[in-house]
């Protein structure tokens, strides 16, 4: 029953047409605003199937219609782009194969103009579906309705911690909040805890940096398997390049 205005008549039967608040303004998307033709249509789109699913009688219809097309034209909405929008597809008569009409996949892009447009119709010809994205909005700038959660209480991290007074590294995953994994860490049985007992060397939260997050556990396995063999191939270069600046303080007779 969302948005909908419901009247009983005297012979008793109801009819239906679209209600709108005493305070709504109308105001919609500008036609010349920089946002994708897609989304201009798509909404106009919506407002006429909201008319067509909802109106109970012709009049209604008529009428609601006639409504839109004043509104948008007000927005700068021709009556072709209403009538693009709101146009229905004919059933092709003979069935496509439904390898030609699946999609290899999909992917989204910011919007920019016409360069954006552009690349959607190259993309689209190689049978990629593209969604085109506004990224440079005035909500985007001003509102942020969430807080931004606090690294001790992230979950499902592959993590790196470095000692502060060596050059010893540890790089570990845990599906828990990271504070809960790194408070088990100061005990001595871990290899952190193990290694700040043996070698009198402090540690704090401050060492612990965030690599990856995952919440799948195989993919989380991998990033972490990844990122210790990265740290190796660093450690690794960093012995060579060291023998390789102290081979030119060595003097040869």
């Amino acid at each position: 029953m969302l948005d909908t205005l419901t009247t009983r008549h005297q012979s008793g039967h109801l009819s239906f047409s679209v209600y709108r608040k005493p305070t709504h303004t109308d105001q919609y998307l500008q036609f010349d605003s920089n946002q994708p033709l897609q989304h201009k249509l798509g909404f106009v789109r919506t407002l006429h199937h909201r008319c067509q699913i909802i109106c109970s009688s012709e009049e209604a219809k008529l009428a609601e219609i006639d409504h839109l097309q004043k509104v948008l034209s007000i927005s700068g909405y021709t009556k072709s782009a209403w009538n693009t929008a709101t146009s229905t597809r004919a059933t092709p008569t003979v069935p496509r194969d439904p390898a030609e009409t699946t999609k290899k996949g999909y992917i989204t892009l910011p919007y920019v103009g016409h360069v954006s447009e552009a690349i959607d119709c190259t993309i689209h010809q190689a049978g990629v579906a593209v969604h085109l994205r506004p990224f440079n909005t005035i909500r985007g700038h001003l509102v942020h309705p969430k807080d931004k959660i606090k690294k001790g209480d992230k979950a499902g991290l592959v993590y790196q911690v470095k000692c502060a007074d060596c050059s010893a590294t540890y790089v570990g995953e845990t599906e828990r909040k990271l504070t809960k994994r790194i408070a088990e860490h100061h005990k001595s049985s871990s290899p952190i805890g193990h290694h700040m007992s043996w070698n009198k060397h402090p540690f704090s939260d401050d060492e612990v940096s965030i690599l990856h997050q995952e919440t799948n556990w195989f993919r989380r396995g991998m990033a972490e398997a990844i990122h210790i063999h990265i740290l190796k191939l660093y450690h690794i270069r960093l012995q060579k390049i060291f023998w390789r600046v102290l081979s030119l303080f060595v003097v040869k007779d």
